[in-house]
């Protein structure tokens, strides 16, 4: 642990405060992990307080370990799947069998559960896409299925139909 004094006044008492650097472990999800945070110490009371950007920081240190023990992929690889098969979050909600707002929360940083993140790991395997897309061919009218699974035959075979490859994988 590391402490030194920092020019911003205790919000307690208007005192001197230490900026405390330490590792602490924390709890997520029943796993323990053990993390670097950074908080602020009033001098006079012995009161801690934090601002948000430290809190992001552990934050973020810790999600990134789980993500890594669970195969649970980070935000951006689960936004460059959905962009690379080039579809909407809502097409890839329904895809998966997630909701839209799941999707958003994903991409923006939210912590899926291992059972939805394993799913959105698989679905970076195009072929797996591939079959995830035929199983929920009910979930879009006719026209917009055949577009979407063009878009994600692109990314099984390079080319689409009109391109001499039949799109029918061997699992149909």
């Amino acid at each position: 642990m590391t402490k030194e004094y920092v020019d911003i006044e205790s919000p307690f008492t208007g005192g001197k405060v230490f900026e405390v650097r330490d590792v602490e472990e924390k709890k997520f999800r029943g796993d323990k992990y053990t993390v670097n945070v950074r908080y602020y110490l009033c001098e006079d009371t012995g009161e801690q307080f934090t601002a948000p950007e430290q809190d992001a920081v552990w934050t973020e240190e810790l999600y990134s370990q789980y993500r890594a023990k669970h195969g649970i992929p980070s935000p951006e690889e689960i936004r460059l799947t959905r962009e690379r098969y080039g579809l909407s979050r809502s097409q890839m909600a329904l895809i998966l069998g997630f909701g839209v707002n799941q999707m958003k929360n994903y991409e923006d940083g939210q912590v899926p559960s291992e059972s939805n993140g394993k799913m959105l790991r698989i679905a970076s395997n195009p072929f797996t896409m591939m079959h995830l897309l035929e199983i929920s061919r009910n979930e879009f009218p006719a026209s917009e299925y055949e577009r979407l699974r063009e878009k994600v035959a692109l990314n099984c075979f390079g080319q689409s139909r009109g391109h001499g490859f039949a799109l029918t994988p061997s699992f149909v």
